[in-house]
């Protein structure tokens, strides 16, 4: 797996208009690289929620698992189930493609975990049997924007909502959490063009966190 840098910032809402300009107004001439869309991920873990617990002990290596979809079709084949590793503010990804459908309406999570077990590759099953506990879905809009030498990447995320899985046998996408309304912009980009972006990050007001999706909404339902 290839790493590259993935820097996350947080705004508010109010803030997102500012900073669509800055980065159109840019000089290193930022331009949308994709159509904005709807982003969907189901997430999944183990019983003992080992992914979150090694977000919140600040482990530096440690991954996550998804189903990954786009638009409003609910868990259709077009998806991908990715593996989300991270290494401090270095992250890699591996992609595995659903071969067909895997879900229907009224299944329960059961039924779908396993139907999706057997239309995935064998790499990709192994994950699953390892992190199969269906936790959370989100859903965000998405903004891409890459720079004139296509080296970076920039993503700007909102309108985020979060629908707890946790205590449900079938998919819950009625009942929301209470989450607040905020933005996160993320910067990617191979490891030589480091110090292009630390220079390219004074134009903007912003700080660097480290935020996960994920380990925030999990916080809200689950105590250790």
């Amino acid at each position: 797996m290839e790493y590259r840098y993935e820097l996350k910032f947080l705004l508010t809402a109010t803030q997102l208009h500012t900073l669509l300009m800055d980065i159109r107004l840019h000089p290193l001439h930022f331009q949308a690289h994709y159509p904005e869309r709807v982003v969907n991920s189901l997430y999944f873990d183990t019983l003992d929620f080992d992914c979150y617990r090694d977000n919140l002990t600040g482990l530096s290596k440690r991954s996550k698992v998804r189903y990954r979809w786009y638009g409003s079709h609910f868990l259709n084949k077009e998806g991908q189930l990715q593996v989300k590793t991270k290494s401090n503010y270095l992250g890699s990804k591996l992609i595995f493609r659903a071969k067909q459908e895997f879900y229907n309406k009224n299944d329960s999570w059961r039924t779908i975990t396993r139907n999706l077990q057997k239309v995935i590759e064998p790499q990709a099953k192994k994950w699953l049997e390892i992190y199969y506990f269906p936790t959370l879905i989100n859903s965000y809009y998405r903004k891409y924007y890459i720079d004139l030498e296509h080296k970076i990447r920039i993503t700007v995320d909102h309108k985020q909502t979060m629908y707890e899985q946790v205590s449900r046998s079938t998919p819950n996408t009625l009942t929301k959490l209470n989450i607040p309304n905020i933005v996160i912009m993320e910067v990617k980009f191979a490891k030589n063009s480091y110090e292009t972006v630390s220079q390219m990050l004074k134009k903007f007001n912003v700080r660097l966190t480290r935020y996960s999706k994920y380990a925030h909404a999990i916080s809200h339902f689950v105590e250790f």
